[in-house]
């Protein structure tokens, strides 16, 4: 087995937030609930969602989160930009982590 020079370290709660398991208006109540459950980064996830709604929820999302928290946005750097996101999770039909960089 390889020895690793600078291992990634995970946080101890990843929760990824799924829109289309929860309704808009508990969206909110729901990450504050995983924060105080010990999620320190959230992924919010809003595959069907129009681009101003996962704008709005995002934006929304990063000020009710406290600053540890960190919120990375699916698929979508130009979102996760604009909502002042830690990140944007990459899948492999997404645009590339060349292109996300530029955007963000």
């Amino acid at each position: 087995m390889p020895h690793l020079a600078s291992p990634i370290a995970l946080p101890r709660l990843y929760a990824i937030l799924d829109a289309s398991t929860i309704d808009r208006g508990s969206l909110a109540d729901f990450a504050l609930q995983l924060v105080a459950g010990g999620a320190t980064l959230i992924q919010y996830r809003n595959k069907p969602g129009p681009p101003q709604r996962l704008l709005s929820d995002a934006r929304e999302l990063r000020r009710l989160c406290p600053p540890h928290v960190r919120l990375i946005v699916n698929d979508r750097a130009d979102i996760a930009a604009a909502a002042g996101c830690d990140g944007v999770h990459l899948g492999q039909d997404d645009i590339s982590v060349t292109g996300a960089r530029r955007i963000c």
